[in-house]
């Protein structure tokens, strides 16, 4: 006879003694039960301040795998975080290693290309090749000279109420102001940088009129920059100048005779407001720009400028009917033409002064406890423009040191953790069939590098089991 009740104190009853379609009802004492005794569904009715003794595992049917990914995510970004709190390069813990980059402690310079750590980062920067002069003013306010911020430091000296300032920026934190001095000047000696001779070129900064009006009216000149201090052919190689309030104007000579270049079209400037302004020469073309739309039409060129020995000038004292009163920002002449097109988007911040290049991280050996056979790998990366992974940006493990790396990991977005910067992670690397055992190490190495495309490494985490 089939029992419909079970309860504790009950003898032990053996194997098939209790039908397992009446256990469902109360069955109290799950230690009395012979393994395999009760289906999996009915296990759910077990009262679980009552069992007592184990299930068996065959019992339990097929129970689904636990995803440790997300504490796994958070241990690596807390010890990141532990790391740069106590200014730890490295940061050791069992079976893991965190490289914060906030020294060149956890890097193997010698076996690293261009991975110098700079400010917390691997990489970046922003200064193009082909770079003649780039400023962005720094210094204390009301300094009158400063070393412009680009990789041949020309240095560049104000005076007479020319300055830099901390009132009017375009970019944290200084600009230069003209007070409107007739004699005023900001000047950098005479540099090849300068000569810009029949190849490409991109003169551009940002610039900022107070109250300027009589400036603007018929037949007045407003240089901006010029290579040359008077206006004589002999003497003079070019200057860039927004001309009577409707238009820009590139004038130059080949030494012995001066020419104009008009933009054409109609723009007006705009007091107390920064606006970008620009002039490109492409080969035989050549456009002028505000706000990064092209003014006027493109002109046909085929000249090559005079070599003068004299000093480039930033908003000069000569060539002009109207003292220029205002602010000027991140002023950058390239031998480069940095835009072709009818429009640009204009830049968001200031051009760094450490060139982009490519690299190659590769850490240090850690040897881990026994042999790995499964890695895990977590970075913190910070992106500039359109970063693929896989594409532009690589990473590797190795269990035999500095050697026999695997082949390139499949990485993974898993989120932001500040603008532009991206957790990336490769998880459950099988490393079993790699030559080694214990000398664990990663390589990450960064592709296509430049000023619109930047990969910045701010701390790895790599693991092993």
């Amino acid at each position: 006879m089939a029992l419909t009740k079970v309860t504790s104190g009950v003898r032990t009853l053996g194997t098939g003694e209790v039908a397992t379609a009446n256990m469902a009802t109360d069955p109290t004492n799950a230690s009395n039960l012979a393994s395999g005794a009760v289906p999996v569904g009915q296990l759910t009715t077990i009262p679980g301040a009552n069992v007592t003794g184990t299930i068996p595992l065959a019992a339990l049917g097929n129970a689904p795998a636990t995803d440790t990914s997300v504490i796994e995510n958070n241990i690596a970004l807390l010890a990141f975080q532990v790391a740069a709190n106590a200014s730890l390069a490295k940061f050791g813990m069992v079976d893991s290693a965190v490289d914060t980059f906030t020294d060149t402690s956890g890097i193997d310079t010698g076996n690293s290309t261009n991975a110098t750590p700079n400010g917390g980062v691997i990489g970046g920067g922003g200064l193009a090749a082909n770079t003649a002069l780039l400023i962005h003013p720094t210094g204390s306010n009301s300094a009158t000279s400063f070393t412009s911020d680009d990789t041949t430091g020309h240095t560049m000296t104000g005076g007479n109420a020319v300055e830099i300032s901390t009132s009017q920026v375009k970019f944290s934190p200084n600009s230069v102001v003209h007070s409107g001095n007739s004699s005023q000047t900001l000047s950098a000696p005479h540099s090849s940088d300068f000569v810009l001779g029949s190849g490409d070129f991109t003169i551009e900064l940002w610039m900022r009129p107070h109250n300027m009006s009589s400036g603007f009216s018929a037949g007045s000149t407003n240089v901006l920059v010029s290579h040359g201090t008077s206006n004589a052919a002999a003497d003079f190689n070019w200057y860039y100048a927004w001309y009577t309030g409707d238009e820009f104007v590139f004038k130059y000579s080949d030494g012995s005779t001066i020419t104009e270049v008009f933009s054409g079209g109609t723009t007006n400037p705009t007091n107390n407001t920064y606006q970008h302004v620009a002039v490109v020469r492409n080969g035989s073309d050549m456009k002028f720009y505000k706000d990064g739309v092209q003014i006027g039409t493109t002109k046909t060129v085929s000249f090559t400028t005079a070599s003068t020995s004299k000093a480039l000038n930033i908003m000069p004292d000569f060539d002009w009917d109207t003292n220029w009163v205002g602010y000027i920002d991140e002023l950058r002449i390239s031998k480069e033409a940095r835009w072709t097109g009818s429009s640009f988007s204009v830049p968001t911040e200031e051009y760094d002064a450490t060139a982009a290049a490519d690299y190659t991280i590769v850490s240090n050996t850690h040897t881990a406890e026994d042999t790995a056979t499964t890695a895990d790998l977590v970075f913190l990366l910070e992106t500039v423009g359109t970063v693929t992974l896989g594409t532009d940006i690589k990473a590797y493990v190795s269990r035999n040191g500095n050697a026999n790396y695997s082949a390139a990991l499949t990485l993974v977005d898993e989120g932001d953790w500040g603008t532009n910067k991206k957790i990336i992670v490769a998880r459950g690397i099988d490393i079993s069939s790699l030559a080694g055992t214990t000398a664990m190490r990663y390589k990450i190495t960064s592709h296509n590098q430049s000023e619109s495309k930047q990969c910045k490494v701010h701390g790895v985490s790599l693991g092993w089991s």
